[in-house]
């Protein structure tokens, strides 16, 4: 759809009149107190239903309204709305100020509303009503928000509360001797007693009981605080408070908070009471309200109840002890949970920013003291641990017996803060440790007979796989016998059952047996996907021991196993893990030297002096008895038992726990290492210095994969040795990254670590290294790989290494590719290169399009933009913008009074000067004739008056003026002549009389010789005739007769000048004949027109009057005559053709001269001059100026506006202003633009448009000449984009053997000279040969720790890369710092700090690779295996750890950002996260297809099996079983069933390949009951694909997904609503803090389709009533998977701004019937035009890219010509992908248009074809 914007004659009253707009809103229902102070968000979403025009830049309001007034401070938000779209906002947040809060001191009515807001009116608005609570009330609706905000009514800030610990230690320094409340470091029976001593002393303050309200959702209840609950106890003497149950459990519970226990608040219909934690657990939410989980949590006696109104005055008798304060609660209110309404964990509470209210007190004299809750800082460095706040009570000490440390106490060395912290990390000696407390629910006890407990070992070492019998599974004989259970057999029995089937009892049943083992095998191949570690053991033996009376017992050797079933519905067996080792307990003998200082030598090393070890492992006979023989050494009362258990441990981190505890100083050799353990709250200092930048382009042209800009800057920074953060969201490519990471590196000679914890994440990069040829450098040593024969392997294989290189063909093609990619980038610099006013061609073009089509341009001169300096352009800018404040006062138009001036006077003006002057041109023209004047009492005048008159009024100008005074003083001469001497004739004529004059002066007169040239006025014909005639006389006459002659000739002789008389004859002749010519050239002269000479006009001769010869005299007659003949021609170059008609009417009226009118006309033009001069204007510009009306008239109507006598010439100084306001234009050039503000054609107002619009003009037409973009040639530019991605292409192909040659040829060790000789120093050779020894070994030979720490520098030179997990780094290499070069982390996120610290302490530089938006590092309370088959998978606590990602950046490491999304092929699968958790920066690419099929269709109708895209939202009737017993209790089976139903559809639907397809579930029971239920189904392919670790089948739960991906995704919620047809708002983990970041997990897996099961619906779910950000992002991806990209949450404000030249395009095209959507996309990359076929609008075939400045500003040529349109065409399945170049659009609009047409066509022709070929 074309964009439209709100334009301005769409008004806001309009609009609201109009109901364009409307919004809904929804809100948390009830405000209190405690949700202001903690700053909760009361709003949920809010929806903008536009059905009008686009709206940019309006204000959405948000506000409380109560009792009419705004409650706090409204929230306005800037938002920009879509023409025609619903718009739904929810990253709106309104909080209410907690100060306006304390001041309610009642319940009341109050409203949200939102408004919005266009142009500061409102033009919509509305409401939601809400209940506003007094300060301290709290009320149990929205249930689960209210039990959430319960917790802050716990207040162990309140002073009165460290009173009352202070009384409670007393209280258990008396009943136990030690007054220490140390938390739950002492166990679980401390936990006990200081629980009864805060009992007790809150008991002994005489609380008196108060009835609680009826209903706590109906009428809520004010919360008393601690003071008024206890009272006071001055000197001993208890002054007790009141309280009801409520009140009493959130003291009790402060207390317990304070004293760092966990306490839990219980809220049922009616009444209250507290619960506590007895093991430092939480229940990973808040607040729920689906209790039967905790219910099983208090069966188990992890939790205990406790009745608070026991320690009231309520009812009568004896007072009841703690423990029968206890059970009365479970008994009373937990037989029913239908009166449940929820528990409340404060501890998590916190954990998720719930803080306590601030406790006021009031002194003696009246003084408020507020004491605010101030989270211990200390905690900040150990997220779930110690509760931030939680102080011990004042005044104890924890006693060193009963508190536990993992540091060793013989420890000399000083071991900073944060090593103890990361060293507790890895090492748990608490009772939370199965490997300390070994309980029953945490094992699968197998039944080993009497004495046979070593031949079980040596059979599993041994190699020899161990089945596992149900304990059941009796024969029919024993059966009769009596004997139900494998355990009950003989040792006989059971010996032979062991010997000859190589099987022992499970302590399982047969009806359990299928569940429990599936699971357990699930879970410890879980632990080797997530960790690289398998903590899957057999556990041998047992030690039976105490720690604080409490009975423990521990296993004593552990041997790692695989458990794997035997068959298809057979048993399972385990089987001996060749990577792994048979170990002792290391925790438990580190436990016992804490504990008691001692040491067991024949358990700890059963290799060495004092071990023991049989030919198949540890001689366990030996180790027990050395175990006991220490025992009864140290006097210790304990035992060992020869036991058999299968369990899930922890083991793997003690091997990183030693690792950092002997080898920290060196780790800390590394520079971020030592940061983080010195500095962490400093900015991170690389010592690396910041390289040069990189040429991404020639970099990405040496990486074997493909790679965008950002993820060549971040191999760039890599190989430089720089460390930083790679923060790389999902799909963005971090395992191509990561592998030309390696790559590149080991190229350069670098020694490379990755370290991954996942199996997953290793082998996607491993696979990426051997494709790109690089295998055979990489060492695997994560888990599998890590066996000895197969490490031995890869190091053989690495030696024997060979490959060959097309050195030449190389080099052609990265001399082909070369050439492209300048091409490219100079046409990318040649149309985004800024002209000097800051325009490139694009941009002007654009800036043309944009301009308002009513504004006239401003005429810009073509050279302006590219000689303008950006300070020059400001000044254009800033003057034009404040044009309209001279314009205005000024009035500028053509006849403004002083409009003659044009440009500012050099020098203040002379005011005086110029008003004299003025004026006296006011009187000049006065005088002059006028039309409306009379002519006097001479009637015959009147004509040559009224002619005078007009042609004075058409005067326009000085040089009208003096023609015309020139012409009134001068002879008339007719118009006939005039117009004459204009013609050739005349012409001719007087060029020939003027030639003639010049002739006959140029000629030679000899008379003239000794006469002067007036000689010609005498009559030189009867002179000579006298001459003759006297030469002709007789001697005596002779002489007298010339005296005669020669005296007529004596006055023209020239002076001194002689002539005899005898040459006198001579002299007159000649004069006779000068005389002759010169009448014949009067005569010619006399013929042209308009001219007269006298009779005695000698050109030769000066007239007297003039001065003037005769020839100059006819030279300035004919002057004038041609001038005048001019000046009475029409179109006269300086005269007005009115003028001139005017002149011919005057000229012909009259035959005399006009000396009057010619003095008048002088008079006025001397004060015109004046007046010029005193002004500095010139004549040029007064012309134009009186062009209109005449001089004399313009002046004359501009008198009284002029008013010349007014005090300071107002308006002149004004017209002056604005002279000197509009100077930048007429110094830069833009005369003409100068010209039309001052005649008023430029509207002011509009100026800065006009400008603008015609410098655009003038740029399009300079850039396109300066970058030669006018001659573009658009076919040579895609020639250059197909060589570059063909040559790219083949460069990358020949990489995969030209690296790996380089690498080989680099190769010191065991490389062979030209001799054949090997190379290298002797004792290098050496060591190699017996490398080459152990590698070739088939038996026995060194282990690979033995094989790193003897060869390991020679296995990393053969070998540079080491793909490992932190476990097997710290197994395998020893400490030592700079091993490496680089060690990069993946899937950082999941790696927490404490296990990254020895691998990053091997390596001189750190590459932190992850997604600190995904999950964290996550610790489960150890699952239980236990027989019992009745409650199915218990429940698993989870608590969030710090990552390395995190920390590094916390610690403000430097981090790169990879913003490319390749994995979606719809974009709606990532647009959610996108949005949500990454701000928008990903750039993802559209699709031609969304929510379809393959087939076409709707994907949410389509069937079931179907394959389609993006994501949809598939409803179910499904029930989640809160309750009951057996394998489905907490799972939703129909929800279960629906996707079983779907895999197997869509399996059935690929006969010949494996789906790609992945199940998601929020909980663990839900994932076993899919599984089961899917190997249950009977389709082996099914089964097989759920074993294959290709990319077929997998089903796991939220905390171990990451780092997987399918093409689909189906995501069971499970949850549907309870019995009351609520749905509770507890999911799980999702519930914790940082849940969100497990959807974003989730949710991201998918490269095509997310199916997501449902049994309830979007708006079932009450987001805006839970605090939980996981829960409320939960909401809006239903939203999105209900509605589909229409569903997802909009941003506030549009990206970007509108592109007209696209928007031009679009239009062309929609005129040719084209279906076209323009800017395209959910991210900020955009398909610019998508383009559909009048046929099938609704499905596109067409994207068509543009060249805009988006497109320009990406860094690589490869990021705009080659990678856009590779993953549009190959990945997201556009049919056609076709560039489209400005120039070329410019050049020739209507080719483009026909060959886009002619594609177009062929397309949808195609399309039927494929329509028809269906149907058929």
């Amino acid at each position: 759809m074309e964009s439209t914007e709100l334009d301005s004659t769409l008004t806001e009253s309009a609009i609201r009149e109009s109901g364009l707009i409307t919004l809904s809103l929804t809100v948390t229902p009830v405000l209190s107190y405690a949700l202001a102070h903690n700053r909760i968000n009361v709003v949920g979403r809010v929806g903008v239903d536009n059905r009008g025009p686009a709206v940019r830049e309006a204000v959405l309001r948000l506000e409380v309204i109560s009792a009419g007034d705004t409650l706090g401070t409204a929230r306005d938000l800037l938002v920009d709305l879509a023409a025609e779209r619903t718009a739904t906002f929810t990253d709106v947040s309104l909080t209410v100020d907690p100060a306006a809060m304390l001041l309610i001191n009642e319940q009341r009515p109050a409203e949200i509303r939102a408004s919005l807001l266009v142009g500061g009116a409102v033009v919509a608005t509305t409401g939601e009503p809400i209940q506003l609570l007094a300060a301290q009330q709290w009320i149990a609706r929205p249930v689960d928000l209210a039990l959430e905000m319960l917790s802050a009514h716990v207040l162990p800030n309140h002073p009165e509360v460290a009173v009352l610990l202070g009384e409670a230690a007393a209280a258990l320094e008396a009943r136990t001797g030690s007054a220490a409340m140390p938390g739950y470091q002492s166990g679980p029976d401390r936990v006990d007693q200081v629980a009864e001593a805060v009992f007790v002393a809150m008991r002994a303050r005489g609380i008196r009981y108060a009835t609680p309200p009826a209903s706590w959702a109906d009428d809520g209840q004010t919360v008393r605080t601690p003071g008024e609950v206890l009272g006071t106890a001055a000197d001993g003497i208890a002054s007790g408070g009141v309280g009801t149950c409520l009140d009493t459990v959130v003291v009790m519970a402060a207390a317990l908070e304070q004293a760092g226990l966990h306490p839990l608040l219980w809220v049922v219909a009616g009444h209250a009471f507290l619960g506590y934690w007895r093991e430092e657990e939480t229940l990973g939410a808040p607040a729920l309200t689906d209790v039967a989980e905790v219910i099983n949590l208090i069966d188990l006696d992890l939790i205990r109840l406790v009745e608070t109104t026991q320690v009231t005055d309520r009812g009568a008798g004896t007072p009841v002890t703690f423990a029968q304060a206890q059970p009365s609660p479970y008994l009373e209110w937990l037989a029913n949970l239908d009166t449940v309404i929820g528990v409340v964990d404060v501890v998590q509470a916190r954990r998720t920013h719930i803080l306590p209210l601030p406790a006021r007190t009031v002194t003696a004299d009246g003084t408020v003291i507020v004491t605010e809750y101030r989270p211990d800082a200390g905690t900040a460095d150990a997220p779930g641990g110690d509760v931030p706040g939680a102080h011990p009570a004042p005044d104890t000490q924890a006693s060193t017996a009963e508190t536990e440390s993992t540091e060793p106490t013989s420890t000399a060395r000083v071991t900073p803060p944060r090593i103890s912290q990361w060293k507790n990390a890895l090492l748990d000696l608490s009772l939370r440790n199965r490997l300390i407390n070994f309980t029953e629910r945490g094992a699968l006890a197998l039944t080993v007979p009497d004495r046979h407990l070593a031949d079980v070992e040596d059979l599993v070492t041994g190699g020899t796989g161990l089945t596992l019998l149900p304990a059941d599974r009796m024969s029919t004989t024993d059966k009769e016998r009596g004997i139900r259970f494998g355990r009950d057999l003989p040792v006989d029995q059971l010996a032979a059952v062991l010997a000859d089937k190589k099987a022992v009892y499970a302590d399982v049943t047969d009806t359990a047996y299928a569940t429990k083992l599936r699971a357990l095998a699930y879970k410890a191949r879980t632990v080797v996907q997530e960790t690289g570690a398998n903590n899957l053991y057999l556990a041998f033996g047992s030690l039976v021991w105490t720690v604080n009376d409490r009975e423990l017992r521990s296993p004593l050797v552990l041997v790692p196993v695989l458990l794997e079933p035997a068959g298809r519905g057979g048993d399972y067996r385990v089987r001996l893990d060749e990577s792994g080792a048979s170990t002792p307990n290391y925790c438990l003998l580190e436990k016992l030297r804490q504990q008691h200082g001692l040491t067991i030598e024949g358990l700890a090393n059963p290799a060495g002096d004092a071990g023991h070890v049989d030919a198949a492992g540890i001689d366990l006979a030996a180790a027990f008895r050395a175990t006991r023989e220490a025992l009864l050494a140290a006097g210790l009362p304990y035992r060992v038992e020869e036991t058999l258990d299968l369990s899930i441990l922890q083991f793997a981190k003690f091997r990183l726990w030693k690792d950092l505890d002997e080898n920290w100083q060196t780790l800390a050799g590394n520079s971020l290492v030592n940061h983080l353990v010195h500095t962490p709250t400093q900015p991170f200092v690389d010592p690396v210095p910041l390289p040069e930048a990189a040429d991404l382009d020639a970099l990405g042209a040496e990486c074997p994969v493909p790679g965008d800009s950002s993820q060549l800057a971040a191999v760039a920074e890599a190989i430089a040795e720089r460390t930083f953060v790679l923060e790389g969201p999902p799909g963005t490519g971090k395992s191509q990254t990561i592998t030309n990471l390696l790559t590149r590196a080991v190229y350069e000679g670098k020694k490379v670590l990755f370290v991954a914890e996942k199996r997953a994440a290793l082998q996607v990069v491993q696979a990426r290294l051997n494709e790109v040829g690089m295998g055979p450098f990489a060492l695997d040593l994560h888990d599998k790989a890590s066996k000895p024969a197969a490490v031995r392997a890869q190091i053989r294989q690495a030696l024997e290494h060979e490959v060959t290189v097309d050195g030449q063909g190389l080099k052609n093609d990265l001399d082909v590719l070369g050439t492209a990619r300048r091409s490219l980038a100079r046409y990318t610099d040649r149309l985004h290169e800024q002209n000097s006013a800051g325009l490139s061609f694009y941009s002007a073009r654009t800036a043309q399009l944009a301009a308002d089509d009513d504004v006239r341009p401003l005429p810009v001169p073509a050279d302006l933009p590219a000689r303008l300096t950006a300070d020059e352009l400001a000044e254009l800018r800033r003057m034009l913008r404040d044009l309209p404040d001279v314009t205005d006062p000024a009035r500028p138009r053509p006849q403004h009074p002083w409009a003659f001036i044009t440009t500012p006077p050099a020098a203040p003006l002379d005011l005086a000067t110029v008003t004299r002057a003025a004026l006296e041109l006011d009187d000049a023209l006065a005088a002059l004739p006028r039309a409306d004047e009379t002519a006097g009492p001479d009637a015959k005048a009147a004509p040559a008056h009224v002619v005078a008159a007009g042609v004075v009024a058409a005067a326009a100008s000085p040089t009208e003026l003096v023609t015309l005074s020139s012409l009134a003083a001068a002879d008339r001469v007719p118009l006939a002549t005039l117009d004459g001497t204009r013609t050739p004739d005349w012409a001719a004529a007087a060029q020939a009389a003027e030639q003639a004059t010049t002739a006959f002066v140029q000629a030679e007169h000899p008379a003239f010789g000794v006469l002067e040239p007036g000689a010609l006025r005498l009559e030189a014909a009867s002179l000579h005739r006298d001459a003759q005639a006297a030469d002709a006389s007789g001697f005596f006459g002779r002489r007298g007769r010339r005296k005669a002659v020669l005296a007529r000739l004596a006055a023209e002789l020239q002076p001194g000048a002689k002539l005899s008389l005898g040459s006198l004859s001579t002299v007159t002749g000649q004069l006779a004949d000068s005389q002759a010519q010169l009448d014949a050239l009067r005569t010619r002269v006399r013929a042209v027109d308009g001219v007269s000479i006298a009779d005695d006009w000698n050109p030769l001769l000066a007239g007297a009057e003039t001065g003037q010869t005769g020839r100059d005299e006819l030279a300035a007659r004919l002057a004038w005559l041609r001038w005048a003949g001019g000046v009475v021609a029409s179109e006269h170059r300086d005269l007005g053709d009115d003028f001139v008609a005017a002149l011919r009417d005057y000229l012909d009226a009259g035959t005399q001269p006009d000396a009057a009118l010619s003095a008048a006309l002088g008079r006025a033009l001397l004060a015109l001059q004046a007046v010029m001069t005193a002004t500095g204007a010139g004549p040029a510009a007064v012309a134009g100026w009186a062009a209109d009306g005449g001089l004399v008239a313009v002046w004359s109507r501009g008198r009284d506006e002029r008013d010349v006598q007014a005090p300071g010439l107002p308006t002149l100084t004004r017209w002056i202003a604005l002279l000197e306001h509009l100077e930048p234009l007429t110094r830069l050039g833009l005369t003409a633009a100068h010209t039309a503000v001052l005649r008023g054609e430029v509207d002011a107002e509009d100026a800065g448009l006009a400008f603008e619009k015609g410098l655009a003009t003038a740029s399009v037409a300079e850039r396109g000449a300066a970058t030669t973009l006018d001659q573009f040639d658009a076919a040579a530019q895609n020639r250059s984009i197909t060589r570059f991605t063909t040559s790219s292409g083949a460069v990358r192909r020949h990489l995969p053997t030209f690296i790996p040659y380089s690498v080989l040829r680099r190769r010191t060790i065991g490389a062979t000279d030209a001799a054949g000789e090997t190379a290298g120093n002797a004792e290098a050779t050496a060591r190699l040969g017996l490398l080459k020894r152990q590698v070739d070994r088939q038996r026995g030979g060194m282990g690979v720790r033995e094989l790193m720490h003897e060869f390991g520098d020679l296995i990393t030179d053969i070998l540079p890369c080491m793909l490992m997990s932190p476990e097997s780094v710290a197994r395998f290499f020893p400490a030592q710092a700079g091993l490496f070069d680089i060690v990069v982390f993946d899937e950082a996120s999941q790696v927490r700090v404490s296990d990254a610290v020895g691998a990053m302490g091997r390596a001189r530089s750190v590459v932190v690779v992850g997604d600190s938006k995904q999950m964290p590092p996550t610790s489960f309370a150890e699952s239980t295996i236990g027989s019992g088959e009745e409650h199915g998978d218990s429940l698993e606590f989870v608590r969030d750890e710090e990552s390395i990602l995190s920390e590094c950046v916390q610690a403000q490491v430097p981090s790169k950002w990879l913003s490319w999304h390749y994995r979606s092929q719809d974009e709606s699968l990532i647009a959610f996260s996108n949005r949500a958790y990454y701000r928008d920066r990903l750039s993802s690419f559209p699709a031609p297809h969304h929510g379809v099929d393959a087939a076409g269709s709707d994907a949410d109708a389509a069937p079931t099996g179907s394959a389609g895209y993006g994501v949809s939202l598939r409803r179910v009737d499904g029930q989640f079983l809160r309750s009951g017993k057996g394998k489905t209790l907490r799972t939703n089976p129909v929800e279960a069933q629906a996707i079983v139903a779907e895999i197997v559809a869509r399996f059935a639907a690929d006969p010949e390949g494996v789906p790609s397809i992945g199940v998601i579930t929020f909980n663990v029971q839900q994932r076993a009951l899919i599984e089961g239920s899917l190997r249950d189904s009977g389709d082996d392919r099914i089964v097989h694909a759920l074993e294959s670790e290709a990319d077929g089948l997998f089903v796991k739960n939220l905390e171990n997904v990451q780092g997987d991906e399918r093409d689909t995704i189906l995501f069971s919620t499970a949850f549907s609503a309870d019995a009351s047809g609520r749905l509770p708002l507890n999911f799980g983990p999702l519930n914790l803090p940082g849940g969100e970041r497990r959807l974003n997990v989730a949710i991201t897996r998918a490269r095509r389709q997310v199916i997501v099961f449902s049994s309830f619906d979007p708006e079932d779910l009450r987001a805006e009533e839970t605090i939980s950000a996981g829960v409320k992002d939960l909401r809006a991806y239903l939203d999105l998977a209900a509605g589909g990209a229409d569903g997802l949450a909009s941003p506030l404000r549009q990206s970007g701004a509108l592109d007209r030249h696209r928007e031009e395009i679009a239009e062309a095209l929609r005129e040719r019937g084209f279906a076209v959507q323009t800017d395209v996309g959910l991210s900020d990359f955009r398909v610019d035009l998508s383009v559909a076929t009048a046929g099938a609008p609704g499905h596109p075939v067409m994207a068509v890219l543009l060249d805009g400045p988006i497109w320009a500003a990406r860094r690589t040529v490869s990021d705009r010509d080659g990678l856009p349109v590779e993953v549009l065409s190959r990945l997201m399945g556009w049919p056609a992908v076709e560039r489209l170049w400005l120039p070329e659009w410019l050049g020739d609009q209507g080719a483009v248009l026909d060959s886009l047409d002619e594609k177009l066509t062929a397309l949808d022709a195609a399309r039927q074809a494929r329509e028809s070929a269906a149907l058929a």
